[in-house]
């Protein structure tokens, strides 16, 4: 069942985050970006409650985290507001050596 729900969730990333967040880097209309960000709150609401009261997503750590952890940087990059719960996930998930090795190497922003 392992993999099956990891695929559950890399699919719910990829569809309804991804998906959902990349319009906005085409800088669209005030009225289009209302509806897309609303979009975005929605579903990351529902990110939240796939968390739970996990520390990772699926418990231990994944390749689903470390796709969360580029959508959610991305909506916060928008502006979007993440709740706190979700800002403590991508703050566990970004204290990791090897996301702080890769934000590094990529000269992203490390905090």
């Amino acid at each position: 069942m392992a993999k099956w729900r990891l695929l559950e969730m890399l699919n719910f990333i990829s569809t309804e985050l991804h998906k959902g967040i990349s319009p906005l880097f085409r800088k669209p209309a005030p009225e289009q970006r209302e509806a897309i960000v609303a979009n975005v709150v929605n579903r990351l609401g529902l990110l939240e409650k796939k968390l739970g009261d996990k520390p990772f997503l699926l418990g231990d750590f994944t390749i689903a985290d470390a796709y969360a952890f580029v959508t959610l940087r991305w909506a916060r990059g928008f502006g979007i507001e993440i709740s706190p719960k979700l800002a403590a996930y991508l703050q566990r998930v970004q204290a990791r050596p090897a996301v702080q090795a890769a934000l590094q190497r990529e000269g992203l922003p490390t905090s």
